[in-house]
Parts: structure tokens; sequence; C-alpha cells
């Protein structure tokens, strides 16, 4: 019997449990390659097969993945083999393919989004963000013991090209845009399964041969970073300060479909166009508002850093220790994602550099356009906090004038010249009426 044949036909047998199971996956495991060796791989392998010479029973063996003897070499001799019949210049490539692939993880981390991100967009749309999260398999972690403050998310951003006043909300087509995020973000996250798959049944781990689900174990690792983090910022002083705040709004839930319906609309609004929750004042403590009580809330929080501060402090004593060292663990679980990345990727073999760069190149693409959708969130998001509407009462000759001003993303001396402007304007107003 051909034992080459023999083990193809054997395995073919779909109903046999195939998770981390070396007999299972061998027609996977030594069958299918990239594209640019595959021309080499496939004659190898098959004369490793027949040189090893080995036999049903042996290839039947449970422990055929830690048999070293030489009468059953088993799936280590098996890659010793194929190593000693390629060409040394394709090992070479293969061995530099490997070290491409170890920086796979740590390079997608510094593009994902961080803690704080993911707690804020998933205080407001929950769906949204975990498709985002599954679509960028990793998550930016902050340094060791920092509190990743999610409203940290609502300041003014440095070195951005967006007009941080602005919402980005084209007219009526909110719920066009909504669809369309979650159209990538779904698009995206099937390609970072599919490059996953692909990663795990086109080559062979030295880690663990014969498992290929370890790729697609990373990838699904972010969840559980992602849920500590969004379960944790949900329990937090602020959102249960936001909900007491809205309770008036939340009333039309009691009904039969009343939540279903409410959730469904706060999940599909983009942020840019939902109302204002002051998660600011939550966060300074403050329920009658500013100091300055014709601002804004949120405008004295931009305008003044320093006298913020001690805001932010009163705010985090506020907190229950554990959802502070839950915020702490989820930037921990996301480090430990990356080095387990690593070492999955690294093991990699039989795998050239285009390949490998090819792979990483998509993982990039996928990360990068989530990260566009979630950018585009959280700018709404921040819009939304700042933009308010500041009504100044000012009386000229006993005459009351009225205006509106949008206040947006401006400080404490923005403020002032506005007022300033708006009194010569009355001035002017009621010099050319008298």
């Amino acid at each position: 019997m051909n034992p080459v044949n023999w083990t193809f036909d054997y395995f073919h047998d779909y109903s046999r449990p195939k998770i981390c199971d070396m007999r299972h996956v061998q027609h996977w495991t030594w069958s299918n390659w990239f594209g640019y060796y595959q021309y080499i791989m496939v004659p190898i392998v098959e004369t490793c097969f027949l040189n090893l010479n080995q036999d049903a029973a042996c290839w039947a063996t449970p422990q055929l993945d830690k048999d070293m003897s030489p009468n059953c070499p088993g799936a280590y001799n098996m890659i010793s083999c194929v190593q000693t019949y390629l060409p040394q210049q394709i090992a070479l490539a293969m061995a530099g393919a490997q070290v491409i692939l170890g920086l796979a993880p740590a390079l997608i981390s510094s593009l994902s989004p961080s803690v704080g991100e993911i707690s804020m967009l998933s205080a407001n749309r929950p769906l949204l963000s975990l498709l985002l999260v599954m679509a960028s398999p990793a998550l930016w972690s902050p340094r060791f013991l920092e509190y990743d403050d999610p409203l940290e998310v609502l300041k003014p951003q440095k070195n951005t090209p967006f007009d941080q006043r602005r919402r980005y909300v084209v007219g009526k087509r909110e719920k066009w845009i909504s669809a369309g995020q979650y159209t990538i973000a779904i698009l995206a996250m099937f390609a970072t399964f599919g490059i996953s798959w692909q990663l795990g049944y086109y080559s062979v781990s030295s880690w663990k041969v014969g498992c290929p689900e370890l790729i697609f174990i990373w990838s699904c690792l972010v969840l559980i970073p992602h849920l500590v983090a969004s379960v944790s910022w949900y329990y937090s002083y602020t959102m249960a300060a936001e909900r007491v705040a809205n309770r008036f709004e939340r009333q039309e839930e009691n009904d039969r479909f009343g939540w279903f319906k409410a959730s469904f609309m706060r999940e599909t609004t983009i942020c840019a166009a939902k109302r204002r929750r002051s998660y600011l004042k939550h966060r300074s403590g403050r329920r009658g508002g500013s100091s300055d009580s014709q601002l804004p809330m949120g405008v004295s929080y931009v305008g003044d850093q320093t006298a913020n501060s001690s805001d932010s402090l009163e705010h985090l004593k506020k907190e229950h220790w554990w959802v502070l060292w839950s915020n702490i663990v989820a930037g921990w679980m996301g480090w430990v994602q990356v080095v387990y990345g690593t070492c999955v990727f690294s093991s990699l073999l039989f795998i050239g550099p285009l390949n490998a760069f090819a792979c990483i190149m998509s993982y990039v693409g996928a990360t990068l356009v989530c990260r566009g959708v979630m950018t585009y969130e959280l700018q709404g998001m921040r819009a939304v906090e700042f933009q308010g509407i500041l009504e100044d009462e000012v009386e000229v000759d006993g005459r009351p004038g009225f205006r509106r001003i949008e206040t947006g993303m401006y400080d404490r001396d923005d403020l002032r010249k506005a007022n300033a402007t708006l009194r010569m304007t009355v001035s002017e107003t009621t010099a050319v009426d008298g």
C-alpha cells in the first residue's frame, strides 16, 4: 500500500474529530502550501513520505506528533526530512519569513485601538465596537499599571488632520453611513479570519504540529480584553451618573418592545448624530455646571487643563477599585496576546517572505480600515460632547439682544472674543435702529 495515498484517503473522513490531533489534520498539514513555493514543497513532501516508509498502523498512532522513534518517526521527523531536502537559498528565505511574521503582532498592536477607545465606543455602539475589535485582532496596551481613562478620548487630539469642531455628517445620510460602517467591519472581520485560516492551514507550526487553529485562536483572543474593558466601563461612576441623568429619556423603554427599539436606535445611530451626554460633567463630579454658568459644560475643561487635573483625580477616587483594575488588566491581556502571537507567528515553517509580507499587509489593511471607522465615530463623539450652544443675553440701552454661538472646541479666550464681537454687533444694530 502506498503510504502517501493511504494517508490522504484516510484523512478525508471528516466525521472524525479534528481539533489539535495530528492524525486528522495530516491531509491539510502536508498537502496545502502557499503558492510561491508550492512547486517545490509538493515533491519534497511526497519524497519524505516514501523515505520514512510509514505504514497504516504507524499513522493511526494517537501520539504520532510526539513519537520520535526510528521505526515510526512522527511529525517532527517529517519536518526534519523536508528541511533536509529544501535548497539552501529557499531555506534561508523561509527563515527570513519567520522573522517577518514574528514582528506582525507588535505591528498590528501599534495600529489597533486602545482600551480607552474601545470602552468609550462600546458604551455608545457596542455591536459596532465588537465587530471592529474582531476585525483588528490586537489591542494597543498602555504602560504597566497605567489606567487608560476612556474620558481622555474626548479631549482634543493634537496633530490630527480633522477639524475637531465638526461632526462630519453629510446631510441626512446618517443611516447610510451607519450601514456602510457595519458592512466594512463585517468584511474586514471575515478577511481577518480568512487570513488566519490560511496561515494556519498553509504552513506548519513547529510549536504544535497538527494544530492549525493556533493563528485563529490568536485572532479571537482580543475579545477577552475587549469584554473586560467594556463591562468595567459600563459599571463605572461616569456611566452610572450618565444613566441616572438620562433616566427620563429611558422611560419609553418600559413597554413591551421599548427596550429593543431604543437599543436598536442607539446602536445604529452614528455618534455624530447623537445628542450630548456630558460625560465630562460627571467626570468632575459637578451637578450644576461649571464655575462660569454661561459656558457650556466641557469648554472649560479644554481651555483650562491645569484646573481640571484635580477633577481627573477626583473622578478616579470615585471609581470602584475593581473598575480601575479591570481596565489595567485589560491592558495586560493585550500585552499577553502580543507575546502569544509572536511565539505562534515566529514558529510558522515553509512560508516564503512574499507570502508572509502579503499576509501581514492584509492584517494591517483590515486594521487600518477599522481604525478609520473608529476614528470617525470617536471624532463625532468628541465634537458632540464639546459642541454646545452659548446663549448670551446682552443689554444695550435697556434693550436685550440674543444670539446663539456654536462654541465647538473654543477655549476661554475664544469665548471672550466671541462675547466682545457679540456686544459690538448688538451695539451697531441698536445704533442703526435708533
